[in-house]
């Protein structure tokens, strides 16, 4: 069930479900807040919903780790690949 709440001069939006984690967002409108819960719902009545909240607070730095941890070994040009990794990591886009 979603809930809509005015929050000074925005709009929370809010949907729990059984058997799903609590969402929430903040919206400039109460349409765009009733789309959004609406849409979520429908997700989540139909198996569609994806938690994304784990990509949400990942860094591209982050993932270039990862990368740089998981797939430049079975690459040929693997240490080449550890010195564009850290100047794609020096760039404020990384963080």
């Amino acid at each position: 069930m979603a809930t809509i709440t005015k929050r000074g001069k925005k709009w929370l939006a809010q949907v729990r479900r059984k058997g799903y984690p609590h969402q929430s967002a903040v919206f400039s409108t109460k349409t765009e807040a009733q789309a959004w819960a609406s849409s979520v719902e429908g997700d989540m009545a139909r198996n569609r919903w994806v938690d994304t909240s784990e990509a949400e607070q990942t860094t591209l730095a982050d993932a270039m780790q990862r990368y740089l941890a998981e797939v430049k070994k079975k690459k040929k040009g693997h240490k080449q690949e550890i010195y564009r990794v850290a100047t794609i990591n020096k760039h404020r886009l990384a963080r």
